[in-house]
């Protein structure tokens, strides 16, 4: 009896150990997304997104990643770009490796298709 109890203590430590630890800044992340104006006029779903955020997310060691999570929330808030870099005193070592993990997202194809990018680009307005 105790040990049936005991196993299941052991599976549910378990599955919340094994849980995405970055799942909340992961939402906060995407609903800065979905409401950033550039994202909007790109048209991509709320899939795509959340896909990309994945992407990005396993791009990035957590240092990165927290820096990001920041950066987003004061995009969010209303902040500017020159802004937030400013706020962060984030490096260009920094800026780097949060550029090119959104820029390997996209460049893999794993979330947004070849055909939707070049589509994008052709309906946007420089």
């Amino acid at each position: 009896m105790y040990m049936k109890k005991f196993l299941i203590l052991i599976i549910a430590l378990l599955l919340v150990a094994c849980g995405d630890s970055r799942a909340k800044d992961k939402e906060l992340v995407v609903d800065a997304l979905l409401a950033d104006p550039d994202m909007v006029v790109l048209d991509f779903s709320l899939e795509d997104i959340e896909c990309m955020v994945d992407d990005i997310s396993e791009a990035m060691d957590d240092e990165t990643w927290s820096l990001y999570v920041e950066a987003m929330r004061l995009q969010k808030a209303g902040l500017n770009d020159i802004e937030v870099l400013q706020r962060l005193d984030m490096t260009d070592e920094d800026a780097g490796k949060i550029f090119a993990a959104a820029t390997t997202s996209l460049l893999t194809f794993n979330c947004i298709s070849m055909e939707k990018l070049i589509e994008i680009g052709m309906d946007v307005d420089y």
